[in-house]
């Protein structure tokens, strides 16, 4: 025999050894490596027919080969029955090693509002207000009783606001869109919001839980709060609702709710939910003192919510049309913030 015909035999021997070691692990899922010795057998000189030029490679007996027989280096046996387990008899999984099934994430109670627990700060936040406002001329404080808003517009704002400049009415920040016509003023400023995990609380059938919270905002640069409120933030799972109660020192109070569903405790998805109340609801409605009532009088509450997947960020844009005394259309008041929990 030459020795390129030699090397060739010598390889097929190696790959078909190699073959059915690999057929032995994969039925016996590496269980018992300790206990493979020895089960491949190439003898080099007493099965090698030099003038065939054929290989005889020994099965002994094992669950994974049902019977003995040689197998030459075509991959046919020389017994009736194949050498070689079948292909679906691999890929079969063991008795008791079947994959376990997948877990399920436990529901936390307070649903999606479940990420908020903490305490969250923000400088970069803002807000829509009449261009105006600290000129005293509406809600009846323009100085002749009379009442009214003006609509001017100014160049710029009057002495001492801090505000900022005026628009022409129309301003557009993070999809918010103010498209009423009145001049308005854009106010920055930092918040500080604070949840906290509040008893169980029931109405009958109707069990709510959620959290109480406080918020404090201050115009860039000043140390006096200008806006606070306190209330609670509720999960109804029966009914998917999210619920807020909001009480405002300046004589406002609303309930506002809107549709859900429930956040698993790692839930890796932005939760986004909206909340809206209606003045002169029974239900999610907003209830004002008579003096805001007849100058300055809020008619709707819209509020969209997203908290980030990992629950580090949310961010919100609460939407608020005023009805002032003697205008013909309200007034869009927003707010915008992205918060960050800081611990």
């Amino acid at each position: 025999m030459n020795l390129a015909k030699m090397i060739s035999i010598q390889s097929k021997r190696v790959l078909t050894a190699a073959t059915l070691f690999c057929a032995l692990l994969a039925q016996t899922g590496f269980a018992d490596l300790a206990n493979i010795t020895a089960v491949v057998d190439i003898p080099i000189s007493p099965t090698m027919n030099n003038s065939a030029n054929q290989i005889n490679v020994i099965t002994p007996p094992s669950p994974l080969f049902p019977s003995q027989g040689a197998v030459n280096e075509q991959g046919t046996g020389t017994s009736s029955q194949s050498a070689f387990p079948t292909l679906p008899s691999l890929l079969k999984p063991m008795d008791g090693l079947a994959p376990p099934p997948p877990q399920q994430e436990p529901e936390n109670p307070l649903g999606p509002l479940a990420k908020l627990v903490g305490v969250w700060t923000s400088s970069g936040g803002s807000l829509r207000i009449p261009g105006n406002l600290y000129d005293n001329s509406y809600s009846g404080n323009n100085g002749n009783g009379s009442g009214g808003y003006s609509s001017s517009n100014s160049a710029s704002s009057s002495a001492g606001n801090s505000a900022g400049s005026y628009d022409s009415g129309s301003y557009s920040d993070n999809g918010v869109i103010s498209d009423d016509g009145y001049p308005s003023s854009q106010v920055s400023f930092s918040e500080r919001i604070v949840f906290q995990v509040i008893p169980t609380q029931t109405n009958g059938s109707q069990v709510l839980n959620g959290l109480s919270y406080t918020e404090t905002a201050y115009r860039s640069g000043e140390v006096i709060p200008f806006h606070q409120e306190t209330g609670y933030w509720l999960w109804d799972k029966s009914a998917k609702q999210v619920i807020r109660v909001t009480a405002l020192p300046r004589g406002i109070a609303f309930t506002a709710g809107g549709s859900a569903q429930p956040d698993a405790i790692f839930q890796l998805n932005p939760t986004t939910f909206t909340l809206t109340a209606t003045a002169g609801s029974s239900a999610y409605g907003i209830s004002s003192n008579l003096y805001l009532d007849a100058n300055a009088k809020p008619l709707s509450y819209t509020l969209n919510v997203t908290i980030a997947k990992d629950g580090s960020s949310f961010n919100y844009t609460e939407v608020m049309p005023i009805q002032f005394k003697g205008t013909d259309r309200p007034f869009k008041h927003w707010v915008i913030n992205t918060l960050i929990k800081s611990q």
